[in-house]
């Protein structure tokens, strides 16, 4: 009995995606599929099943609506009813202009209740 051969084009990719995932927090599915055709991995289902192995693996995170992540934690806003989200973001942020809203905001502005 022969050991299983590894999967080249599959090693590359994993390599490349360390790589990338190193260079920034979050990557796009699209970004991916970059990646893989980079690794002359054309197969849409094949990057999915090898995104789903990187997953498993931890070397990603799934961030949502076709993002991934290189960060095991979201982040998490702290919450209390003396700071609201725009002061922790005017206090921590003081340069940066910024908009918040929520959905109970926006039910309260279009009278959706």
């Amino acid at each position: 009995m022969t050991a299983p051969v590894p999967n080249s084009k599959k090693s590359a990719f994993f390599a490349r995606l360390r790589e990338v995932a190193a260079e920034k927090p979050y990557l796009s599915f699209d970004r991916l599929k970059q990646v893989a055709a980079g690794r002359q991995i054309e197969n849409i289902d094949t990057l999915k099943g090898y995104l789903g192995e990187a997953v498993d693996a931890g070397l990603l995170h799934r961030a949502g609506r076709g993002w991934y992540s290189s960060l095991s934690r979201p982040a998490r806003m702290p919450w209390d009813a003396g700071n609201p989200l725009p002061e922790i973001l005017a206090e921590r942020f003081p340069l940066l202009p910024h908009f918040v809203w929520s959905t109970e905001d926006a039910t309260h502005y279009l009278g959706i209740y």
